[in-house]
């Protein structure tokens, strides 16, 4: 298992495994800095066979107080970021005509909260 998170310190209390590896991973960073990242990843077991799509945020507010800026700031993360590290993995999968990607959602997806009216369901 390769297992990214935006910082390393966040993954400090995971237990210690040969069969873990962690790398840092901001999936607002730019394709360029993704893409490097998801080589670094495949390099590691020559291979990617699945992809979770789980890094999202969730910022409240009532739309017309929230504004474009706060929903741009929730787009970027949970739908571009999304599409960003999908991209960059997809040629590993296609290259062994084999991968599974696993899209994590949010509970508001099915559920809407009336406080989290600009919330970008992924």
């Amino acid at each position: 298992v390769v297992a990214t998170a935006r910082s390393l310190q966040k993954t400090q209390g995971f237990p210690q495994s040969p069969n873990l590896h962690l790398l840092e991973l901001d999936v607002t960073s730019g394709i360029g800095v993704i893409k490097e990242r998801v080589d670094k990843a495949a390099k590691v077991w020559g291979r990617t066979d699945v992809l979770v799509n789980n890094a999202g945020i969730g910022l409240s507010g009532i739309l017309e107080e929230c504004g474009v800026d706060m929903m741009i700031r929730q787009f970027h993360p949970n739908f571009f970021g999304v599409l960003d590290i999908t991209n960059a993995a997809l040629p590993y999968m296609r290259e062994r005509k084999s991968g599974t990607i696993v899209m994590i959602g949010s509970r508001s997806a099915w559920k809407s909260e009336i406080t989290v009216s600009s919330f970008i369901y992924g």
